[in-house]
């Protein structure tokens, strides 16, 4: 079972508001690229999300790449790293077990070579995605496959593989969840609209109870509470809008059919969960 549970970010973007939730401002806002923290029982440590990592720096020095660095900056030091962070907590980056990636976006999988021994789960159709992406068409599609490490085949175990798992009811319209550990204490559940792909982290009980970790399907908790999607043409670009859409709709029926349940986009601001 779950032991440890701690929502942390490695580095952040800044962007105008309206780009992440309906009738927003012009103000540049902080969207930490968050990651999470686990520890189980059986499995050890584990990842969901690495953030970004200087291996996006690297990977984005020359053209085309370098269009994704100037047109989404990312600010973070070497200190903001996953595995330095984790480090800090007494935990090597050689002992994380398992890295869960929610999709592949570049401040979703920066990090990915830092841990060398992880297993990489991810969903089949999201990885095929990444191998397919080239050049301008990639990174329209927020797809970097250099940051990917050069053994990442032999480490992929694909979502599909996974047992299927009974939801509850509340979650049901987001479709078939998988059981990470066989143990119910973390599922993988479905939501689609954002990236090809994209999966979140459903933790029925944790130290404040149950949490669910929605990745890039909203970009606040207010976009939830209030159905406030982002602009369609925001969408449109990094995935399809009426799918997105219906996704956040199921959110926020879940956070008003589950008031007490604790919903974490990516990009909102992280803090342990004791």
């Amino acid at each position: 079972m779950l032991e440890d549970v701690r929502l942390l970010s490695a580095g952040f973007c800044l962007h105008p508001e309206f780009m992440a939730i309906r009738g927003g401002g012009w103000k540049p806002c902080r969207f930490p690229a968050g990651f999470v923290y686990l520890r189980h029982s059986r499995f050890g440590h584990v990842l969901f999300d690495t953030g970004y990592s200087d291996h996006f720096r690297k990977e984005t020095a020359e053209f085309p790449n370098l269009l994704y660095a100037k047109l989404m900056p990312p600010r973070f030091q070497a200190a903001d790293r996953a595995c330095d962070q984790i480090e800090r907590m007494g935990v090597r980056a050689s002992e994380v077990g398992m890295v869960v990636l929610s999709h592949f976006h570049a401040d979703h999988i920066a990090g990915l070579r830092d841990f060398p021994k992880a297993k990489i789960i991810a969903t089949r159709i999201g990885y095929a995605a990444m191998r397919r992406a080239r050049g301008i068409a990639g990174l329209l599609n927020g797809l970097l496959p250099g940051l990917m490490p050069a053994d990442a085949e032999e480490r992929m175990c694909f979502t599909d593989t996974l047992t299927a798992a009974g939801v509850p009811p509340t979650l049901a319209d987001l479709g078939e969840a998988r059981d990470l550990f066989g143990d119910g204490s973390a599922l993988l559940v479905d939501l689609p609209g954002h990236s090809t792909g994209q999966i979140g982290l459903y933790l029925p009980e944790t130290p404040r109870g149950a949490l669910f970790l929605v990745a890039d399907a909203a970009w606040s908790q207010d976009a939830i509470a209030h159905l406030r999607p982002p602009p369609r043409l925001v969408t449109a670009l990094l995935g399809e809008t009426g799918t997105y859409r219906r996704t956040l709709e199921s959110l926020h029926r879940l956070q008003h059919a589950m008031p007490n349940l604790a919903i974490r986009p990516a990009h909102c601001r992280y803090g342990h969960l004791a």
